[in-house]
Order: structure tokens, then C-alpha cells, then sequence
């Protein structure tokens, strides 16, 4: 009678690993797309979650949406701000995981490069900054045509804190095309396409969902600023 075989052959587990390692291969970069999704998810629901407090922040100031940043140089994430409204408690000034309640909603979880961990930015033109003359009243909410196309926040570089669209019209020299600009300290505040070649925004009228670059410039030009 034969030996009974109680172990594979060298070729038998090289055949093995191989499958192995193949369908590995075939499954690590689906399950990256599906880890890019459901970052995109959260942040569209988190930003959603911003606007909302925007809206509900009218009902308060007889229309008035919320400053991006207000008289006291606070920004719009404060709890003395629109903070308030989103169940945020912020102690101080700096990194937004020294607040409590619900500073989750700051952070976009495809944001890695942030130390102070902000991720969202609101659209200037829209929520104005008391510190910018002639750019520091808000917009009436009743006033805005369109709601379910005026960006109202973004996906923005840096710390996150407010962004710039400025359209043709708004330049002193009309030579210059129109695009993404911010001044001064504001400059790394810019509209980022962190999630597929693209960026998740908030619309006025409470949905957000993501918009292609220059889909989203398109819209700032001819809806959100005119």
C-alpha cells in the first residue's frame, strides 16, 4: 500500500500564493474605490449638515446668512457663530479637536494634509467677512434665486475657513479671466478637488452632493455671484 501524501509539493504551494497574490491585486484597488466613496459620503453628509445650520441660522437673523467670519474675527465654525447652531463648543482659538460636541462635522476624513484639521470652507461672496470692506454683509437667504445651484460651501485647502470666487465683473482689470482667488492670509483657503477629480458641495436649498472643477466654477460664475 502506498504512502498516504500529508503535505503539498513546492509547485503545488507556488500555485497557491499565485492565486492569492492575483486575486489580491484584482481586489485591493476595488476596495480603495470603496474606501473613496464612502469618504465622499461622509463628507457630502457633513457638509449638508453645515448648510442646514445655515438655514435654520436665518430663521434667526431675518434672513441673513451667517458671516464666514464675524465682527470678532471669529470664524464661522465658532460656537459664537454658526457654531452654535451645529451643537459645536469651541474653548479657543487653534485645532479643532480642543472643541466639543459636534467638531466631527469640521473634518472631511479624505483631508490628511490639515495639522489643524478643518476641511470645509464657506462661499464668501455668499456669508461675507466682517473684515472685508464692502464685502461684509451677508446675503439674504429670501433674496437668492436658484438655491438648488448657489454653492453655499466647499471643499477647501488649508485650514479651512471660507473661500473666493471672484467672476470677471469683480476685477478692477478686465483683462484678467475669471478664477478660484484669495488674498492675504486667506490664500491657501481654496476650493480643492479632493474627492475624484472633484469637490463635495453644500447647496442653499439644504442638499449636497459632489460637482467636476469646472462644473462648480460655472455655477459660481453665473448663479451664486451675479
Amino acid at each position: 500500500m502506498p504512502p498516504t501524501r500529508s503535505a503539498f509539493t513546492l509547485i503545488e504551494l507556488l500555485v497557491v500564493i499565485s492565486i492569492i497574490a492575483m486575486l489580491a491585486g484584482m481586489l485591493l484597488p476595488a476596495l480603495g474605490t470603496v474606501r473613496q466613496a464612502a469618504q465622499s459620503m461622509v463628507c457630502a453628509s457633513n457638509q449638508r449638515q453645515v448648510v442646514m445650520a445655515a438655514i435654520a441660522y436665518t430663521s434667526e437673523r431675518e434672513g441673513l446668512l451667517p458671516l464666514s467670519l464675524d465682527y470678532s474675527s471669529r470664524w464661522w465654525y465658532r460656537s459664537e457663530n454658526l457654531g452654535q447652531m451645529l451643537d459645536i463648543e469651541s474653548p479657543g482659538f487653534g485645532d479643532i479637536r480642543t472643541f466639543k460636541g459636534a467638531w466631527k462635522l469640521l473634518k472631511c476624513p479624505a483631508n490628511t494634509q490639515s495639522p489643524w484639521g478643518g476641511s470645509y470652507g464657506l462661499n464668501h461672496r455668499l456669508h461675507a467677512d466682517a473684515m472685508s470692506p464692502g464685502y461684509d454683509i451677508p446675503a439674504r437667504l429670501g433674496t437668492r434665486s436658484r438655491l438648488d445651484m448657489t454653492v453655499s460651501s466647499t471643499d477647501v485647502a488649508g485650514d479651512g475657513r471660507t473661500f473666493i470666487y471672484t467672476p470677471l465683473k469683480h476685477y478692477a482689470d478686465i483683462t484678467q479671466p475669471p478664477a478660484w482667488v484669495a488674498g492675504g492670509d486667506l490664500q491657501p483657503f481654496l476650493p480643492v478637488p479632493r474627492h475624484r477629480k472633484g469637490m463635495n458641495c453644500a447647496f442653499l436649498d439644504g442638499h449636497a452632493r459632489w460637482s467636476p472643477s469646472l462644473k462648480l466654477e460655472d455655477q459660481a460664475q453665473t448663479v451664486v455671484l451675479r
